[in-house]
């Protein structure tokens, strides 16, 4: 029996190390995903609050809300030159797979980007100490002022460049 167990669990390990790999300096991505049942909404709770930085050659507000029923949402807004360049409306929750980041882009008209029924999206793949991992998404909270997201952008050659955002906590006036 109890060589069973360890080979059930050996198998087990060997397709999670398999399912996901790096795909930059600080993001990993996983190609297929392994059912969770286990992971709450509450794990995601340092996202919550207002967030202020510098990324993508500008400056960055991010704010997301405490969850209803299991579910949250989040607005990000990027300034180049003093005029918004886009924005992007979010929603974290769990679906029959597991957790599951969803994004809609808006230029500063608030035309999409997206078509109506498709969305960005990012599956949660684990945590560790400080860091929240989604498949092409990394959030790391060196403190409780300071959040970091690394996104992997896949370039025309199919590498990925990663992208850095540092931001600060702040309080809305």
């Amino acid at each position: 029996m109890r060589k069973i167990v360890f080979f059930i669990t050996l198998m087990i390990f060997c397709i999670s190390a398999h399912a996901q790999y790096q795909i930059t300096s600080n993001v990993i991505k996983a190609d297929s995903i392994i059912p969770d049942k286990s992971t709450d909404i509450s794990l995601f709770s340092p996202l919550i609050g207002s967030w202020k930085g510098k990324g993508m050659g500008g400056y960055c507000d991010e704010v997301w809300l405490a969850p209803i029923k299991g579910r949250m949402h989040g607005m990000f807004r990027l300034e180049r030159e003093e005029e918004i360049y886009f924005t992007e409306f979010m929603t974290l929750y769990h679906d029959s797979i597991g957790h599951v980041l969803k994004i809609k882009h808006f230029s500063a008209d608030f035309i999409g980007w997206e078509s109506n029924d498709k969305s960005l999206e990012f599956r949660f793949l684990k945590a560790e100490k400080d860091k929240l991992f989604f498949s092409g998404i990394t959030f790391h909270f060196p403190d409780p002022e300071t959040l970091h997201i690394y996104l992997a952008f896949r370039q025309k050659d199919k590498s990925y460049r990663e992208e850095e955002f540092i931001m600060k906590r702040f309080a809305i006036h």
